[in-house]
């Protein structure tokens, strides 16, 4: 319907089958990005209250936020898009940007997207402890969330907290066994440390899921440089 530009139709369907399947809460989010297709804000503001009270898993909770971020703010998705792509470039963005996505932050803190686009925003602008406190903030929230561990577990060991930055990796893998960004670091940083067994481990792991996974080609440079590093020195001894 979507497709079709008109998506009207699809709102008698899924309240159909929300009254045939009452306990199928999703479909609540279904019909709320309806709504918002219909511009009928009031009526997904509704649903997704509704939807808020029904579900409880991250995922879930992350969706609500966006969404209702998005009725209230139709630009939104195109914004933190063009957002994204700055700094996942290693740009800076303005500060008025940056101000936005600390206030889309107060109203939907569960939205590990944005806790990642504005730590890295702070990374280009070389505040690194401002990005770890953004991040730090965002695990309290969404501590399942992969890509903000990820990047969490990367500021922290480039701060030199490598105990504390494996904490964080080791205990988002168990959440999260196929996160390929998560994986890949912990096989770098473990055999950083000398730990080879493992970082073998964790890299054939990352491998097996995405072997071109640009995380997992990142560290088998850093890997290998390192390795170089190993026997250039024994070479000197």
């Amino acid at each position: 319907f979507y497709d079709l530009s008109d998506a009207e139709p699809a709102i008698s369907i899924l309240k159909d089958q929300y009254n045939i399947n009452p306990t199928r809460h999703h479909l609540l989010l279904s019909l709320a990005s309806v709504y918002l297709i219909e511009d009928d804000i009031d009526a997904a503001l509704t649903t997704l209250d509704q939807a808020s009270k029904k579900l409880d898993d991250s995922a879930s909770i992350a969706q609500i936020d966006r969404l209702t971020v998005l009725a209230e703010d139709p630009d939104f998705e195109m914004k933190l898009a063009e957002m994204r792509g700055i700094v996942d470039a290693g740009n800076t963005i303005s500060s008025d940007d940056a101000d936005y996505l600390e206030d889309i932050l107060e109203r939907a803190p569960d939205f590990g997207e944005v806790y990642v686009v504005l730590a890295k925003a702070y990374l280009a602008w070389n505040e690194d402890e401002d990005a770890l406190d953004t991040l730090l903030d965002g695990y309290e929230r969404v501590p399942e969330d992969a890509e903000l561990i990820a990047l969490l577990g990367k500021v922290l060991w480039d701060a030199e907290q490598g105990e504390l930055a494996l904490k964080y990796l080791n205990e988002n893998v168990k959440l999260n066994p196929n996160s390929v960004d998560v994986l890949a670091l912990l096989g770098q940083y473990t055999f950083e440390l000398g730990d080879e067994d493992a970082a073998r481990t964790f890299m054939q792991r990352a491998e097996a899921i995405s072997p071109r996974h640009p995380a997992v080609q990142k560290a088998r440079i850093e890997i290998t440089k390192m390795t170089i590093t190993v026997c250039e020195e024994l070479k000197l001894t």
